[in-house]
């Protein structure tokens, strides 16, 4: 715990979350600060990996540079035809303001993406996405 308590004050933490396993199994969870101004971290709080998302992300990319599948200089434009970006669709503004912590589940997301059965299918780069058949019922 004394190294918590240290790393806390060596890197300006608020809050740590310490978990410390044994052949995979628990043996020790603690939690130390707090998450928010006046909230205290509990043991039973999750790690939301969003910086450390980051570095897995950029270590995919250079994969994909490696196979050739996209290129440093392309746009995000390029990769991404015919996708719908979930989290700026005005359907969902009611929600991010009445519950802006709301927890997405992976099928929300799909509904708010794609609403009607038949969705919409990526497109290739520089091609305008068309409507999916609906002769396969679904998403």
């Amino acid at each position: 715990m004394a190294a918590a308590r240290q790393a806390m004050v060596d890197h300006d933490l608020e809050a740590v979350v310490l978990r410390v396993a044994e052949g995979g199994e628990p043996t020790l969870t603690i939690a130390l600060g707090e998450s928010m101004t006046g909230v205290p971290a509990t043991a039973d709080m999750h790690f939301r990996n969003g910086a450390v998302a980051i570095s897995f992300l950029v270590t995919l990319l250079l994969q994909l540079v490696d196979e050739g599948t996209v290129g440093l200089d392309d746009t995000i434009a390029d990769s991404t035809a015919g996708y719908v970006d979930c989290v700026y669709l005005p359907s969902t503004d009611g929600t991010l303001v009445a519950d802006p912590s709301k927890a997405w589940t992976e099928a929300d997301q799909l509904d708010e993406a794609w609403p009607s059965p038949c969705g919409s299918s990526p497109a290739p780069a520089g091609a305008t996405p068309t409507p999916t058949s609906c002769s396969s019922g679904g998403r």
